[in-house]
């Protein structure tokens, strides 16, 4: 899924950065994922609530793209 540039500062590219992390004190639905600027360090992360590594990165890339100004 494409990532559309920050919202804030317009970095793009190897700028921004995903990262996805399994909470290990939930036994289901344990994954989060962050979207962040390395420039700015905007932010958005999802809730921790989704059941496969690829959800939460699809749903952390869904509202940062959702932020974004970039209307391509």
């Amino acid at each position: 899924m494409y990532l559309r540039p920050c919202p804030f500062c317009g970095s793009k590219g190897s700028d921004i950065s995903i990262f996805t992390e399994e909470r290990t004190d939930r036994p289901q639905c344990k994954f989060t994922s962050r979207v962040l600027c390395l420039n700015c360090f905007a932010e958005v992360r999802t809730h921790g609530f989704h059941w496969t590594y690829q959800e939460a990165q699809d749903n952390v890339i869904k509202a940062w793209n959702r932020r974004s100004y970039d209307k391509c």
